[in-house]
């Protein structure tokens, strides 16, 4: 769990560490909190050699809702939660010459 210069608390439900990066402060990286992270469970059936079905089911190893966090998480689980209103994504992303994502801005709630 990080609270941010402005009070923000967060907290990382990903896979991958979350580096918030803003012109006005060092950047802020923000650790995975859980071993295991939020996802959603996927149920695959290949349908031809190269066509595989896959459907989304609930999402696992997500925590309650706690007033005042915000749970960073990814943009499959947000959507597929949207009644939440404690789950952001990265947002307004930072990348490299060749298209790989440093950090973000921000979060999307």
């Amino acid at each position: 769990m990080v609270t941010l210069d402005d009070g923000t608390v967060v907290v990382n439900y990903t896979f991958h560490p979350v580096i918030l990066m803003e012109k006005l402060s060092d950047d802020v990286i923000i650790q995975p909190e859980a071993d295991a992270p939020a996802r959603l469970i996927t149920h695959r059936r290949k349908l031809s050699r190269f066509i595989t079905k896959v459907e989304f089911g609930d999402a696992v190893n997500l925590p309650e809702y706690r007033e005042g966090i915000f749970i960073i998480v990814s943009a499959p689980v947000k959507i597929a939660l949207q009644n939440r209103k404690d789950l952001v994504t990265p947002n307004d992303l930072i990348r490299d010459r060749d298209g790989n994502v440093l950090g973000c801005r921000n979060f999307a709630l």
